[in-house]
């Protein structure tokens, strides 16, 4: 009996040790799901050398980067990389690279935390192209587009990648990374926010985490512009430029995002019939200046972001009207506004011109008594 009960007891020990290996094990899988590697094109470019040699081989060398990013908690292997090229939206070339036949630089273990470079140098053939697009690739005015998955293989086997970014030609082999910071009015971060980094080598986005943060890492620098996009439905989209350039290229930004209001803005003239095209303008130091013009009903119809503006609404012959409005504590839905004609210069004047008509008509008869009394 005392055997029987130890076998039980033994058995229930290796059933509690599997569960926890299965939970970590699930966990593994969970965490493995989540932190996907990143694989984007750092760089892309094109020698027509080989063109020249042959007009009739008509191929041209491409070189693309490919930067890998890994933040598993174990090793994986790339284990083979498909892509195609485009010019002008014509597909030119399909590949599928194996790093251990086609690439010997390259080690085809990729340490977890660990970001490697893959290089590739396909000869692209041209035959199966137009001479418009053949013309625009040798004269370096083509859009180029790369497409691509890479397929890793790790302990849950194989996985695969979307090829991130659509780059060509970048300015400079150095690179930099950059934290985007989305909040509210508040200073509250907003996750799941969509936010783009773009410019004429390249297009990259993503969402805002649970702090807020959006990183993108591996951006080349120096000199160019890049435009910084971020959105999310319930609030007014922002957009900014910025420059990167020699010494110190951006590190982060933090962008704040407003609620959106709608706003009917009605004017009116003293006798209460709509005024037309009369200028409804929201300025403010936070968002910048909004102004729509009335229609036939003397209404204008605004969507702008929840916060402090000075309200302006002016028309040609009537006196402009200013006032100061914080929508993001006292929120309105609609305002009627009554503007008051323009006084003429008659209107304007006219007190001071009577008053000094008076004046003339009562100190020029005492002068010239005055001046009789002299004599």
């Amino acid at each position: 009996m005392r055997t029987l009960m130890n076998l039980f007891k033994s058995f229930l020990i290796l059933v509690g040790i599997f569960s926890m290996l299965n939970f970590h094990y699930a966990s593994a899988i969970g965490d493995l799901k989540i932190n996907l590697p990143t694989v984007i094109i750092s760089s892309f470019k094109v020698d027509t050398s080989l063109f020249e040699i042959s007009e009739e081989a008509r191929a041209i060398l491409i070189t693309i980067v490919f930067k890998i990013h890994h933040p598993y908690t174990e090793d994986i292997a790339l284990e083979r990389l498909e892509y195609k090229i485009y010019a002008n939206d014509a597909l030119v070339e399909t590949r599928i690279t194996d790093p251990e036949k086609f690439i010997p630089r390259i080690d085809k273990i990729i340490p977890c935390g660990k970001i490697v470079t893959l290089e590739v140098s396909p000869i692209v053939s041209l035959a199966k192209l137009d001479k418009n697009t053949i013309n625009l690739i040798l004269n370096g005015a083509a859009r180029w587009k790369v497409a691509g998955t890479s397929y890793f293989n790790t302990s849950q086997g194989i996985l695969s990648v979307p090829v991130e970014g659509i780059k060509t030609d970048y300015p400079s082999d150095k690179e930099f990374g950059t934290i985007i910071s989305v909040k509210d009015k508040d200073w509250n971060p907003i996750a799941q926010a969509k936010v783009t980094l773009s410019s004429k080598f390249f297009t990259l986005n993503k969402l805002s985490d649970e702090k807020g943060r959006a990183i993108f890492l591996n951006l080349p620098f120096p000199n160019y512009t890049l435009t910084l996009k971020v959105s999310k439905e319930g609030y007014f989209p922002y957009e900014k430029s910025i420059e990167v350039s020699e010494p110190k290229p951006p590190t982060g930004y933090v962008v704040e995002l407003y609620l959106i209001t709608k706003l009917t803005i009605e004017v009116l003239d003293v006798a209460g019939m709509p005024i037309i095209d009369a200028n409804v303008t929201f300025s403010s130091k936070n968002v910048g200046n909004f102004t729509k013009a009335t229609n036939a009903s003397g209404i204008a119809e605004l969507e702008i972001p929840k916060t402090n503006y000075t309200l302006t609404v002016s028309k040609k012959g009537y006196l402009t009207y200013e006032e100061v409005l914080d929508l993001s504590k006292f929120p309105i839905e609609s305002k009627v506004i009554q503007l008051k004609p323009e006084l003429t210069w008659w209107e304007q004047y006219r007190l001071y011109i009577i008053a000094g008509v008076i004046a003339v008509c009562i100190i020029v008869p005492i002068v010239l008594r005055l001046k009789r009394k002299s004599l």
